[in-house]
């Protein structure tokens, strides 16, 4: 005998809360001291996060954290399919293995959190969200 069970949704939520909730619990949100400890950390020892800028060329040329790579958030799907020489070839560093950890980044934090869910979709699992971006980092590091 087959039995199929069904659970219901509890009223005044949707399908998109859980997605949210289930999309939040993989992507580690960062703040600015995280950022900065892990910039330095990056710069010390040529290891660690990636930290990757996902603005356009032109907002990255303009200004940007010292140890971030760009990757627009407008390519990031389709590069990270590329095999490791034509991304190499591509964008100048090293494609990500869905075991590193990858920190994103953008201006304001909307593009960013698109690039975290775009990460978390292609199976990277060590994804972390700089929410604040380039406004808050900016802004910190001039005071």
């Amino acid at each position: 005998m087959f039995v199929r069970v069904i659970q219901r949704m509890p009223t005044g939520l949707s399908s998109r809360f859980f997605q949210t909730a289930s999309f939040r619990s993989k992507v580690a949100i960062y703040d600015f001291e995280k950022v900065r400890d892990l910039s330095k950390r990056a710069k010390a020892e040529s290891k660690g996060p990636i930290l990757i800028d996902v603005r356009e060329p032109s907002e990255y040329e303009a200004g940007s954290i010292n140890t971030a790579v760009n990757l627009p958030v407008s390519k990031l799907e389709d590069a990270l399919k590329l095999g490791e020489k034509e991304f190499m070839d591509t964008y100048g560093f090293h494609k990500p293995s869905i075991k590193d950890s990858v920190v994103v980044y953008c201006r304001s934090g909307a593009r960013s959190t698109t690039a975290s869910k775009i990460l978390s979709g292609l199976g990277y699992d060590h994804v972390g969200n700089y929410t604040g971006s380039w406004l808050d980092w900016s802004a910190k590091i001039k005071n």
